[in-house]
């Protein structure tokens, strides 16, 4: 009896990790094994991530029951095993949400915890294979980075293959099969950008494994990191108005420079004798829908040559809409979107970007500026940043938004159809010069629960039909996104009104960019190209639609409100 004693005591009081019963010093009830909490919609990751780190601790034989309870007359086995199923217990414990714990608390056992879990979250084969299928048809790169929309798409694969089961007749291919799958879903995904790298390796055979193709599409996107770099450091990127660049006696009709670049825009807009009689409808849907085009910040300059582009004016609308307050809860650590603090918060941090890539297309540097959605203004009107004038160039646009956010009580409904139209104004007291309008907003236009699936809301009714009047005006607008989103709706109004004179709306998505993990000098980089992207072909519309230049007798006439003052009480609501 002794000796066996001995031997229970020998196996139970191991030094070495490869006894279940081990424990280091660090192993606590208070341990965190997991970064991602299970909320019961994530279960499948989360087991697959508990799995992996429960093995790791050599402590997962407690949950899947190899390791049984030991008799209680077997002491100190017994005290052991007891001992090591309340760490792993605490481990689990610690890895659901509170709500899930709770509901947990009572059991007796890991391994009772562990199946209770299954039982409750594991969703049915079918219908989760189902949903993954679903979501891999539908998931496009859009505004991501490839490392993003390959991560995206790996989660789904890697989920929907654990459903699988493995072959074992040793004879089928299936898993070149699936490789080939997985490649064709992420060609497909992919923006269009991208369109002459994908042709290249879909002509190839046999098709290279996915690694390669990857390997492929990466540098493609370094290379354009590279060159849109190169170009925001040339101190001539955008230097459109210098004599070197267009000469200001050349009309339109002189012959234009040879064109040395493998890529092509929009050829140069000539003169016609007989322009009036160009079917406009064949026009409009030419222009329905304008892709993005370049690579590089190079290419856009040049384009802007090319369709006679000198210069611009400029208007910036600001969103003062109420969901600042908790858009940021992602991107900006929770705090309001226009939190005024030592460091700029994302409203700040465009309009300073927008200051440097924007200066040498802008002819006047008086900017008219506006905000909307505040409670002065709600969804029906806009106020100029100063009551008499404009804002003296983005360093003043950016100065005077500090001196208002304080003051500011943000409101509710979301619509950009007042500063659109406000906009409109502007380009009717200009004579129909061209301008570009900057919205920066944190988001969706307002979209009560009570709007049926598929339908607009009243909110995004006006806005939309606020763009489609624009595009009958010399008017590009650019919606600059801040904070956490979402962004559907705006990238239905940059690609799919068919109404619409031409495409005149292009979303950027800020935040993305600002968050990537490369140097400011790039990310202004990345900005710029995204801001810009459009404008060549935008502007060739308008030349051929003969829009620019053209006045509606006061079509929509706006008058904007002065910089808001509330009464005490409400100032004293603001949450800055």
């Amino acid at each position: 009896m002794s000796q066996t004693s001995d031997e229970s005591n020998n196996a139970v009081n191991s030094n070495s990790t490869d006894d279940p019963y081990y424990l280091h010093d660090s192993d606590s009830p208070g341990t965190l094994l997991v970064s991602q909490i299970l909320t019961g919609e994530n279960y499948a990751s989360w087991n697959r991530s508990m799995t992996i780190a429960l093995s790791v601790q050599n402590k997962f034989n407690f949950v899947d029951g190899s390791l049984p309870q030991p008799s209680v007359n077997d002491a100190v086995s017994f005290k052991a095993w007891a001992r090591n199923n309340s760490i792993v217990m605490s481990l689990i414990l610690n890895s659901v949400s509170k709500e899930i714990a709770a509901s947990m608390i009572y059991l007796e056992t890991a391994s009772a915890i562990w199946n209770e879990l299954k039982e409750r979250f594991q969703r049915s084969n079918g219908r989760r294979i189902f949903q993954i299928k679903r979501d891999l048809m539908n998931i496009k790169q859009g505004q991501d980075s490839l490392s993003t929309y390959f991560t995206k798409l790996k989660v789904l694969w890697e989920e929907l293959s654990d459903f699988n089961e493995h072959c074992t007749c040793g004879q089928c291919i299936c898993g070149g099969a699936k490789e080939i799958e997985n490649t064709m879903s992420f060609l497909m995904g992919l923006n269009d950008n991208y369109a002459q790298v994908r042709g290249q390796i879909l002509l190839m055979d046999p098709i290279p494994t996915f690694n390669l193709v990857f390997s492929v599409v990466i540098q493609e996107e370094r290379q354009r990191e590279i060159n849109i770099t190169q170009s925001i450091n040339s101190p001539t990127a955008f230097d459109v108005q210098s004599s070197n660049v267009i000469n200001a006696s050349r009309t339109r009709s002189d012959p234009q420079p040879p064109m040395t670049q493998s890529y092509t825009y929009p050829p140069p807009y000539q003169s016609c004798p007989d322009q009036a009689h160009i079917d406009k409808r064949n026009l409009e849907g030419k222009y329905s829908s304008i892709d993005d085009y370049y690579y590089n910040l190079r290419q856009v300059k040049d384009a802007l040559i090319h369709v006679g582009f000198e210069h611009a004016r400029l208007i910036v609308g600001v969103d003062f809409t109420k969901s600042n307050e908790w858009t940021g809860a992602r991107s900006f650590h929770r705090r309001s979107l226009h939190h005024i603090g030592i460091d700029m918060n994302p409203y700040e941090e465009v309009i300073s970007m927008l200051g440097r890539i924007i200066r040498p297309v802008y002819k006047d540097q008086m900017i008219p500026c506006f905000g909307f959605g505040d409670a002065s203004t709600h969804d029906q009107e806009v106020f100029s940043f100063y009551p008499n004038g404009e804002c003296n160039g983005f360093e003043d646009i950016l100065r005077r938004y500090r001196e208002l956010v304080p003051q500011l009580q943000l409101a509710e409904p979301t619509s950009f159809a007042p500063v659109i139209e406000m906009a409109i104004t502007n380009i009717e007291q200009s004579g129909g010069r061209y301008h570009v309008l900057f919205i920066i907003t944190d988001g969706q236009v307002t979209r009560s629960v009570v709007t049926d699936r598929g339908q607009l809301s009243l909110h995004e009714r006006r806005t939309l039909d606020a763009i489609v009047k624009a595009s009958e005006y010399p008017l590009s607008i650019i919606l600059v996104g801040v904070g956490d989103g979402p962004w559907d709706m705006m990238k239905e109004f940059d690609d799919n009104i068919p109404t619409r004179a031409f495409d005149n709306f292009q979303f950027v998505n800020c935040t993305e960019i600002i968050s990537k993990n490369i140097d400011l000098s790039r990310k202004t980089a990345e900005f710029s190209l995204s801001v810009w992207m459009e404008i060549p072909s935008q502007y060739k519309a308008i030349l051929e639609l003969n829009i620019l230049g053209a006045c509606r007798g006061n079509d929509i006439e706006r008058i904007s409100l002065p910089p808001p003052r509330y009464d005490s009480a409400s100032t004293s609501n603001n949450n800055f």
